[in-house]
């Protein structure tokens, strides 16, 4: 099954830079979408804020998605440390 297919809710998405998180700061629902690419279909994600669609982030910069799982609650932003401050700590 492909991630288009998948039909579970996506409870965050990741790139190098942020984490996006449905059900905080306003965010609905994270939906991944094909749109035609120049060779082949590449996969978007729609982020929606109050039910309004306000950005679009291209599958290719996603480095991981995380479903959400019935019953439990979205992680606060800065309860996750990300592997970069981890690593920034080990150097000291």
């Amino acid at each position: 099954m492909n991630i288009i297919e998948d039909e579970r809710p996506i409870k965050s998405i990741h790139t190098a830079n942020e984490g996006i998180f449905a059900g905080l700061n306003g965010v609905d629902e994270i939906v991944p979408y094909p749109e035609n690419g120049q060779m082949a279909v590449v996969v978007w994600f729609a982020v929606y804020f109050d039910g309004n669609l306000v950005r679009r982030v291209n599958g290719a910069f996603v480095e991981s998605v995380v479903y959400a799982q019935q019953g439990v609650e979205p992680t606060p932003l800065g309860a996750i440390q990300s592997t970069h401050e981890i690593s920034k700590g080990m150097l000291k």
